[in-house]
């Protein structure tokens, strides 16, 4: 059998194409796989509700409490210095891209989360074991000091506590759950231990409605302003506005009652005194 160097050569580029087509499909898996791998936050989690409130009702200072500085300009002042003011707020670029521009990576056991800023978005992105990583974008915060923690949007209209906080005293992040929890725990970040609607909200926003749906295992949750703001604490306040002989509806309240108003949140989360011994 004679040597037909035009068939060697049909035959070469056959296999070469095979193996280019081969190299290309494994790229394809490859690529799908690995962007399979990060799952941003899905825009349509908001409920109508909290997109609404978000977009309407969270600036500092409100609308209301703006109307009662006209009148009351060192209370303004001294209130706009106080944590009650930003107790709840958006994330700002002004203030979080520091904390998130660290891209500080925080472990837990075999989990890991890092945060990162990138072109006026902040994230963070938890990373399993099997390094399947999910990326979270936080949309507000609670806390002023000692630490911060941000609230990521999920599923239901939720708002969740991430299981990474942000220490002001240190400047770092630590992870605020020091036990690494199953995801079908109760305790675990992305489960009802953490949901912000049911668990921080109420001490940490003005006229809160959790609008909860058992049916639906769902929120809709709305406010009247982010913070704690003057009618969180003084009550109604509309016909003062329109008459100013007119106390507001906290003035006729004892002191014990005016005591069990802040005692609702404070004495779960703070000493009332220096010398609080358990």
């Amino acid at each position: 059998m004679l040597f037909d160097p035009h068939k060697c050569l049909g035959f070469t580029c056959r296999l070469l194409t095979l193996v280019a087509c081969a190299l290309l499909a494994f790229s394809l898996f490859l690529f799908e796989a690995c962007s399979s791998k990060t799952s941003p936050a899905d825009k349509s989690i908001f409920s109508p509700a909290l997109k609404n409130a978000l977009a309407t009702r969270s600036a500092i200072p409100s609308p209301d409490v703006q109307a009662c500085a006209a009148c009351h300009p060192a209370e303004f002042e001294s209130w706009m210095k106080s944590q009650h003011a930003v107790a709840n707020r958006l994330v700002d670029a002004e203030v979080d891209a520091a904390h998130f521009q660290l891209e500080q990576s925080v472990a837990n056991s075999a989990l890991r989360t890092s945060t990162a800023w990138t072109e006026e978005q902040f994230s963070i992105v938890e990373t399993d074991s099997n390094d399947v990583a999910a990326t979270y974008e936080p949309v507000a915060v609670i806390g002023v000091e000692p630490l911060i923690q941000y609230l990521v949007p999920t599923e239901g209209g939720r708002l969740q506590t991430a299981n990474v906080s942000y220490d002001t005293r240190s400047n770092e992040w630590f992870n605020s759950q020091e036990t690494e929890y199953e995801p079908e725990a109760w305790q675990h970040w992305r489960n009802r231990g953490m949901t912000w609607n049911s668990q921080c909200a109420f001490c940490h926003m003005t006229g809160f409605e959790k609008n909860y749906d058992p049916a639906t295992d769902s929120y809709d949750s709305s406010w009247q302003a982010m913070g704690i703001n003057c009618v969180q604490c003084h009550g109604d306040v509309d016909a003062h506005m329109k008459d100013m002989s007119v106390l507001p509806t906290s003035s006729g309240l004892s002191s014990n009652q005016l005591q069990s108003a802040c005692a609702s949140c404070h004495a779960r989360r703070e000493e009332l005194t220096g010398g609080f011994a358990a």
